[in-house]
């Protein structure tokens, strides 16, 4: 009879081991808390909903999966996580922190600032010289900055992906030329008064989990202090100025920002 009831309470004590649960939280990316996000599990049938804090609980999976998050206003992010004996972790060792992106409420290039995004305003960029030799630059900057690095920049429009690329999305870092001796019939001292191309600065586009909405980030250092722009098409560093003028005039534009 005690063997018995051993037996019966062995069976009942592993009947009650518990299931390792899957704990995380999804925030935006500066951080603050999503509330009402649903979360979903490769593998698993459980929706869970965020809290107030953006935390969720699920069931734990096996192996490694990818964890999903969205909410309505936002493009859904995603994450690889490794389930081991210890438990949840992703492949850096991080916590278990899903951070997705706001959609902007306007179309165009966005920076991404310390709290918020800046939409860039378009400046035109003009040619000055001749036929044998020009610079193309801006005339002003505007006012917009950012702290810190990488420079991350979202593009939210119409574009498919293959029609961004065609389009040679490049960032130049600029500096200014008050004047310069251009090749015409004889060298010309010509004022310019323009930010032209210093350089460009290496960048990497990748596409987010939506239709229309892309992400653009330096992959280099960067100097503070400088006026950094994105553009198109190779108008800062066109090969000729035949290739410049084939392209509109109102497409003709540079997407600053102050990098503090």
């Amino acid at each position: 009879m005690i063997h018995l009831r051993t037996l019966s309470l062995a069976i009942l004590f592993a009947g009650c081991t518990p299931t390792p649960t899957l704990n995380g939280r999804v925030v935006d990316i500066w951080g603050s808390p999503i509330e009402g996000a649903m979360v979903k599990l490769d593998g698993s049938a459980e929706r869970p909903i965020t809290d107030a804090h953006g935390r969720f609980a699920m069931p734990a999976g096996e192996g490694s999966a990818t964890l999903h998050a969205g909410r309505e206003g936002y493009i859904q992010g995603e994450l690889q996580v490794q389930f081991t004996d210890e438990g949840a972790r992703t492949h850096d060792d991080g916590d278990i922190v899903v951070k997705l992106y706001p959609i902007p409420s306007e179309k165009g290039f966005h920076v991404v600032g310390p709290s918020s995004y800046i939409k860039l305003q378009p400046k035109l960029i003009r040619a000055v010289g001749s036929n044998i030799e020009s610079l193309y630059g801006i005339r002003e900057p505007g006012r917009i900055s950012v702290d810190g690095e990488p420079l991350r920049f979202l593009y939210h429009g119409d574009l498919r992906y293959d029609q961004l690329m065609a389009l040679d999305v490049s960032l130049h870092r600029l500096k200014y030329v008050e004047r310069a001796d251009l090749t015409s019939i004889t060298s010309t001292d010509v004022k310019l008064d323009l930010y032209v191309s210093d350089e460009r600065t290496p960048i990497e586009i990748s596409r987010l989990k939506s239709r229309n909405d892309y992400l653009l980030q330096t992959t280099g250092p960067l100097e503070r202090q400088h006026i950094y722009a994105l553009t198109t098409n190779r108008l800062l560093d066109p090969a000729d100025d035949e290739s410049f003028q084939r392209i509109a005039p109102a497409l003709r534009l540079a997407f600053p920002v102050e990098l503090r």
